[in-house]
């Protein structure tokens, strides 16, 4: 799900958990505002998805 999610964004998995920066521009391939073609439900879906996600991490890491 996480590949899906970082190929949807042309972003890395490792951006999407917070482990490292994105410059849209040195990469020259991503696409600028893609929240444009999202609405807002599906926004605040992946928002909180992805907070949920990082909260099980670091619970994981926790233990």
């Amino acid at each position: 799900m996480l590949v899906q999610m970082a190929n949807l964004f042309n972003v890395s998995v490792d951006y999407l958990l917070g482990r490292e920066m994105y410059d849209q521009a040195q990469a020259g391939k991503a696409e600028p505002n893609i929240r444009e073609r999202l609405t807002e439900e599906e926004t605040a879906y992946l928002d909180e998805s992805l907070k949920l996600y990082r909260k099980w991490i670091a619970k994981r890491k926790e233990s």
